[in-house]
């Protein structure tokens, strides 16, 4: 079987102008695509569901790349802006009240999974981050926040396949988030697919 790299998004609002530009043909109907370059696949929101529809799609992967879009937890990034991720760790907020041992419980659970030798440090969480609040906190542990890369990352890791994390800047993780991103998304969209382009022909030709 040809080997393809596989595209991972989230949401189809995110992959649409990608799959137009590939051309890519819908084979199953919970959202796996192909085109002549690559695989795409909407995982649907969610580290877990990602995780699944890599299980079930990726296993015969040259190389995963997920592409999407994530909330700025640093000053120093614009809206719009495409970074590469060196690191994703899991949302490290636990509990007040949570005991030392169910801490390192947690911790030896969720790893911190290495990318690449440069770029930002991602946070995965399990919901939207749109307060100061907890903001300042996750500042302290990463750069950008998702909701889907550290899925992407452990299913490529179970798999023993390269894995790259590019994310577009959609919002500072404020309450004008929600709102900045229903307004940018056709355009945060498009630049998605452009951080695509640069990847896809080094990913073919390995």
């Amino acid at each position: 079987m040809l080997q393809h790299p596989l595209i991972v998004f989230a949401t189809y609002a995110e992959a649409a102008p990608t799959l137009k530009a590939l051309a890519a043909a819908e084979l199953t109907p919970d959202r796996y695509y192909r085109s002549e370059l690559a695989d795409i696949v909407i995982t649907g929101m969610g580290a877990l569901a990602a995780a699944a529809a890599i299980g079930r799609y990726g296993q015969n992967a040259s190389c995963m790349i997920n592409v999407g879009i994530a909330g700025a937890l640093i000053p120093d990034v614009t809206l719009g802006q495409a970074v590469s991720v060196s690191q994703v760790m899991r949302n490290p907020i636990l509990p007040d009240n949570l005991d030392p041992y169910s801490q390192d419980f947690h911790r030896s659970l969720f790893p911190i999974l290495p990318i690449a030798e440069e770029g930002v440090r991602l946070i995965t969480s399990d919901y939207p981050i749109h307060h100061p609040e907890l903001s300042r906190h996750l500042r302290q542990h990463g750069d950008i926040v998702d909701m889907e890369g550290y899925g992407v990352a452990l299913a490529a890791q179970q798999l023993g396949i390269p894995c790259q994390i590019d994310k577009v800047v959609s919002d500072f993780t404020n309450l004008e988030g929600p709102r900045m991103i229903r307004e940018q998304i056709d355009r945060l969209a498009v630049t998605c697919w452009h951080v695509l382009e640069r990847y896809l022909q080094r990913c073919v030709s390995h």
